[in-house]
């Protein structure tokens, strides 16, 4: 940092300061839609997703040389288990109070 500020090299603390706000949002937005989520398995999803595009911008970015063909078949395999995942997973059933009043009447029978 006292590099850049005897350089005075103005744009790469910008970049830091920018970068430090842009991670404070994404927390708090991270927080609101995890408090917000049904499960806690679709923030994980929604995480993955984000993770996953950021590794093949970079590995994009930073072409040529592309990535490894393990790097292609690691991907494949993410987005192939995250489609099986969501068709075969199922939403989580809601419980009326009607419900539990019936499974409570059950029990006492």
């Amino acid at each position: 940092l006292d590099d850049w500020m005897e350089a005075r090299d103005w744009i790469k603390g910008a970049l830091l300061l920018s970068i430090l706000v842009f991670t404070m949002v994404h927390m708090h937005s991270m927080a609101l839609f995890t408090a917000r989520a049904p499960n806690l398995l679709l923030y994980q999803i929604v995480d993955t997703v984000k993770k996953f595009t950021i590794v093949v911008v970079t590995a994009l970015y930073r072409a040529p040389p592309l990535p490894p063909a393990g790097f292609w078949g690691g991907s494949i395999l993410l987005v192939v288990g995250t489609l099986r995942f969501l068709s075969v997973s199922q939403p989580p059933k809601e419980e009326d109070g009607d419900d539990i009043e019936e499974e409570e009447s059950k029990k006492k029978k």
